[in-house]
């Protein structure tokens, strides 16, 4: 490696490190991440997933743990569990939230995250739901969302689910009434609503600090607009070809797609990694 100014490198998820439509992650982009992390260089996932969906994929880097973000910077954690931050809402704004969704009658699903917990409330789509568990890999907590409000669980990101139509109309009412909080756009097909002031670069900020380093020695890699506060942040903020026009206009560089291995061409071929 020649003159690379990076100690660190962010990477969001799916549709940049994970091909589209499926949860397979990109072999060569682990295999680059394996290459940095023995040149001393740290690797830190940065997702809207929560912390079981980012688990799941250390061993495909050649390790037991490592930092990630998750929830979109509202949770950042170090090794070992070892939390940063937990940025939770609060119960009347959460509950605020759920009322406005609700009654909406927009068609879509609901689910909260709270900590390591996936939750859907039982009013849920069931179409939708089956089609995030597949995705995921595994199913929520199905219950009754007044109930966890009643018992003092605060979540740390509301995530709801359309297709494109609905979810649009969707970020337009939440926009409008959802005082206090971060709507926040991770796909075409999707929201996610967060304490206000929480972006990605929230979560990278704790880590550069916990790490000691500075944000120019970073470079992170996106897609979507909840990406776009991170790469932005950054030393080095890079865009796969499939990100939307949004987030191509405030990265620096831009790379191959998520199904061309865009990341991995990167690292090896602009920092010979």
């Amino acid at each position: 490696m020649k003159d690379n100014p990076y100690k660190i490198i962010f990477s969001d998820m799916d549709l940049t490190l994970l091909y589209s439509g499926t949860a397979k992650i990109s072999l060569a982009g682990a295999e680059a991440f394996k290459r940095a992390m023995q040149k001393g260089i740290k690797v830190c996932l940065v997702s809207s997933r929560h912390p079981r969906g980012i688990k799941e994929y250390f061993s495909y880097f050649g390790v037991e743990d490592m930092p990630y973000v998750a929830y979109n910077g509202a949770l950042a954690s170090a090794e070992n569990d070892q939390w940063l931050h937990n940025y939770t809402i609060d119960t009347a704004a959460a509950q605020n939230i759920c009322q406005i969704v609700m009654q909406s009658q927009i068609p879509g699903l609901i689910m909260m995250f709270a900590q390591d917990r996936w939750y859907t409330d039982v009013s849920s789509d069931p179409g939708l739901l089956k089609r995030e568990i597949a995705y995921i890999g595994h199913a929520p907590e199905c219950v009754d969302y007044r109930e966890l409000f009643a018992q003092g669980i605060r979540p740390n990101k509301f995530y709801c689910a359309n297709v494109p139509e609905h979810s649009l109309q969707l970020e337009k009412l939440l926009l409008q009434h959802s005082h206090g909080l971060h709507v926040s756009r991770s796909s075409q097909w999707s929201l996610d609503i967060m304490r206000q002031g929480v972006n990605k670069s929230v979560g990278i900020a704790a880590m550069l600090e916990h790490f000691g380093l500075d944000r120019s020695e970073a470079i992170a890699f996106g897609d979507s607009p909840n990406d776009i506060e991170m790469l932005q942040y950054v030393g080095l903020g890079v865009a796969v070809d499939n990100a939307m026009d949004s987030v191509k206009r405030v990265a620096q560089e831009v790379t191959l797609s998520n199904d061309q291995d865009g990341v991995a061409f990167f690292l090896r071929n602009k920092l010979e990694i």
